[in-house]
């Protein structure tokens, strides 16, 4: 007559009889704690031990450990595809804040090289650039707000504000928005070749007659 603890129980003979408790032992096999749990856990029993009962178990357990291991790894490779293109899209804005730094840069250039020399003097001083438009009026081409939105403003020898033009070229070349310069570029060409024509697509506010002309009046 023997008494097993669970973990001896495991290796009690192929054949025992008894109680959950006190067992007697008639040949030699392997037994798991499963078995005894299910049929010699209250009176008298006889347990036979069919080793294809741990087989399964450890397959179960393999194959839950596999499918573990493969759910891991299938993460893994999500967080490192998720990792990679958020370090493509970050290379990809640092690119293209770099380009837009050497477009305006050129920009200014191009503007620069279409000024005479006074003409740049009173921009660097005063971020704006007077033009003698085709239409023999004279013109303030506003750059202190960066932007080609109402910032053309057509003025008179006394130097009164007639009024105020809001006309842009086309600041889009089907990618991406072209640095603000650029449309300074074309306002002033406009206003110098073909003020009339540039203007007529212009929306007007702020007009008003020279005041020194209506005081003489």
């Amino acid at each position: 007559m023997a008494t097993y603890t669970a973990n001896e129980w495991i290796t009690v003979p192929h054949y025992v009889t008894g109680t959950a408790s006190t067992w007697t032992s008639t040949a030699a096999n392997t037994q798991i704690w499963n078995q005894w749990i299910t049929t010699g856990n209250t009176t008298s029993a006889t347990i036979t031990w069919q080793e294809p009962i741990w087989d399964n178990w450890l397959r179960d357990e393999r194959i839950y450990q596999e499918r573990r291991a493969l759910t891991q790894q299938q993460a893994d490779e999500l967080q490192t595809r998720r990792e990679a293109r958020s370090r493509e899209a970050l290379a990809a804005e640092q690119a293209r804040m770099e380009n837009l730094v050497v477009a305006h840069a050129r920009a200014l250039d191009l503007l620069d090289e279409l000024l005479t020399e006074d003409e740049r003097k009173v921009r660097d001083s005063q971020q704006r650039v007077a033009v003698r438009g085709s239409d023999g009026h004279l013109y303030w081409l506003e750059m202190h707000r960066d932007t080609v939105h109402g910032n053309i403003v057509r003025t008179d020898e006394h130097g009164c504000m007639l009024g105020r033009a809001c006309v842009a070229p086309r600041m889009r070349d089907g990618y991406e928005v072209l640095p603000t310069a650029d449309g300074w570029v074309g306002q002033y060409l406009g206003l110098k070749c073909d003020a009339a024509t540039f203007l007529s697509h212009a929306n007007w506010s702020g007009v008003r007659p020279c005041r020194v002309t209506e005081r003489a009046a």
